[in-house]
């Protein structure tokens, strides 16, 4: 199978903090600030970040991911590391089309393959695709998740619009798929396999102890609307702040100006 023709491809972990801050700049209308930090209540930092890109034929293919790991980072570490390769297989397995069977089975194929780790992980994915023959269109915009690490969409008309949906078991169209597949029950919130096993998510990669009933199936959504932000970030921002906050910190014109540095503001903004 031919592979794609460029790959670029940069990602952050918890591991070295002095490397986790970051900015990328791709195009004048398509810039990222990103970082992870350990947060004081956690003997552990799991998050990763996975900022990349390729290209294919006329088309080129940003990809934005979160992934907040649990049970160990194993996972996490896998997917941010190879999911841009594994989606650009089935861009190519595609013909450049059917971008929501590509983003489907890019998160199949990486759950597949981390199905002997014991760890898990969510994934909240931002997909941006440049067409240069349609060079004066605005990119194609897609989101996708798994778990509860959430993605907003965020503009002065709108406020900000949540795009991802959280699969746990408030959900009831979430509780009922579990408790009508029978093998597992529901405990206080919690996921819990017959071993005791207890899981706060219904949906991620890895976590194989809980059988497929724990699905990597996303959430797809194709964003029509012109969003001019959209902010990637695990529970660790979405406990102490909602959307609204995030956006009223993030638009004044000093803040839009300061893009490098608006994921480390962020971060700091809700410690403080």
């Amino acid at each position: 199978m031919p592979s794609p023709e460029t790959t670029e491809h940069t990602d952050l972990d918890g591991r070295n903090l002095a490397a986790s801050k970051q900015f990328v700049k791709f195009r004048p209308w398509l810039k990222a600030s990103a970082t992870v930090e350990q947060g004081n209540r956690r003997p552990t930092m799991e998050d990763r970040i996975c900022i990349s890109k390729f290209s294919y034929k006329t088309k080129t293919f940003f990809i934005f991911l979160l992934l907040d790991g649990h049970g160990g980072a194993q996972v996490a570490d896998f997917a941010s590391q190879h999911f841009p390769a594994i989606m650009s297989r089935e861009v190519v397995r595609q013909h450049g089309h059917h971008i929501r069977q590509v983003i489907k089975q890019t998160f199949v194929e990486v759950n597949r393959l981390v199905s002997h780790f014991p760890s898990g992980s969510t994934a909240s994915l931002l997909l941006a695709i440049e067409d240069k023959k349609k060079a004066t269109q605005r990119p194609d915009v897609w989101v996708a998740n798994v778990g509860d690490s959430t993605i907003f969409g965020l503009d002065h008309q709108s406020g900000a619009r949540k795009l991802s949906v959280d699969h746990n078991v408030k959900m009831k169209s979430e509780q009922d798929r579990i408790l009508r597949e029978g093998s597992l029950t529901i405990v206080e919130g919690y996921v819990c396999t017959p071993m005791g096993h207890m899981l706060a998510v219904t949906r991620a990669l890895g976590d194989a102890d809980f059988g497929p009933v724990v699905t990597a199936e996303p959430h797809i959504v194709h964003v029509k609307h012109a969003y001019p932000v959209f902010v990637l970030a695990s529970d660790g921002i979405w406990d102490v702040m909602n959307g609204k906050e995030v956006w009223q910190k993030l638009q004044p014109p000093k803040e839009r100006r300061a893009w490098r540095e608006s994921a480390y503001r962020l971060n700091h903004w809700r410690n403080t």
